[in-house]
């Protein structure tokens, strides 16, 4: 069996043991070459002397990915997996479009380099992949059947279809889009739904679903948090609303989403904070500057 050259070993050892970020950041075990290489001794990560292989871009990927603490399956892609061989052809799609457009677009000169598409085109290409793509993500993949019918009372919202009912006796609002997008997306206000409604009026627009759960004066409380798990149930459960959430803490509306996130970071796919409240002294400070004002403290 051959041996690998002096080039290939010092890549390997680049790829298998040097940091990814700095000192700081994880890297994989040399252990996993000498393993490797006690059953062939020519075994390498880079044949090439500088660019890893599949199995070398797998190490690197998976030693990122344990870093965020996310798991991953001894086997990336199933080759029997229908919806895994799709996705992996489309993200490969889009890499391959993106990739040419910037070359082209910073007038690269690789040899044999394919010529991009202008690069607003293949943006607009790339974002059309990204629904296809996200539709077959396990995380937003549509759960089987068809989902429940929103109860309650039927209002008109800015003219969507709005809903109100009680989940474990606590009212719920709920705004349906005229259309869904795909893995039926949703956003989740913590507090003061309705304030400056262009922002949800445009996301139902794009197919987002608009909830509010109305629990004042709880203020992201140990209470508050369990209440939130019963809605997320209901939500993602019998309606089929996407496994991850995005998050809206307007003022106080902070301390919902926040507890509610740290308690369940997995189950939310982003937050946006306007102005959140997320620490009491500060409100402490906000109540006293406001003790003259009728009404303004009482909450704290």
């Amino acid at each position: 069996m051959m041996k690998c050259s002096p080039l290939q070993r010092l890549a390997d050892r680049t790829t298998c043991q040097g940091r990814l970020d700095g000192d700081r950041s994880p890297r994989p075990d040399g252990a996993y070459l000498a393993e490797k290489r006690q059953a062939d001794p020519g075994f390498t990560l880079c044949p090439d002397g500088i660019h890893p292989n599949d199995e070398g871009h797998r190490l690197m990927a998976r030693t990122v990915l344990a870093a965020w603490g996310v798991k991953v399956p001894a086997t990336i892609i199933d080759p029997d997996n229908d919806r895994e061989v799709r996705l992996l052809k489309l993200v490969q799609q889009k890499q391959r479009l993106l990739k040419d457009a910037w070359l082209t677009h910073t007038k690269h000169l690789r040899p044999g380099m394919k010529t991009g598409l202008p690069l607003d085109e293949a943006r607009a290409k790339a974002a059309e992949l990204d629904t296809s793509i996200t539709t077959l993500l396990p995380e937003t993949a549509a759960p089987a059947g068809n989902p429940a019918t929103f109860p309650g009372k039927i209002s008109d919202w800015n003219g969507y279809v709005r809903h109100d009912f009680q989940v474990a006796g606590k009212p719920i609002l709920l705004v349906e889009p005229k259309t869904p997008a795909p893995g039926r997306p949703w956003v989740w206000h913590g507090e003061f739904f309705g304030h400056k409604p262009a922002p949800d009026i445009a996301l139902l627009g794009k197919g987002f679903h608009i909830v509010f759960a109305n629990i004042p004066n709880l203020l992201g409380c140990p209470d508050a948090v369990a209440h939130w798990d019963k809605v997320y149930a209901e939500m993602t459960g019998p309606h089929h609303l996407a496994p991850k959430v995005a998050l809206v803490g307007l003022s106080r509306g902070g301390l919902y989403c926040y507890n509610w996130a740290i308690a369940n970071p997995e189950k939310v796919s982003c937050i946006y904070g306007d102005a959140p409240v997320c620490d009491f002294k500060a409100g402490r400070a906000a109540k006293a500057r406001a003790k003259e004002v009728p009404g303004t403290g009482a909450w704290f």
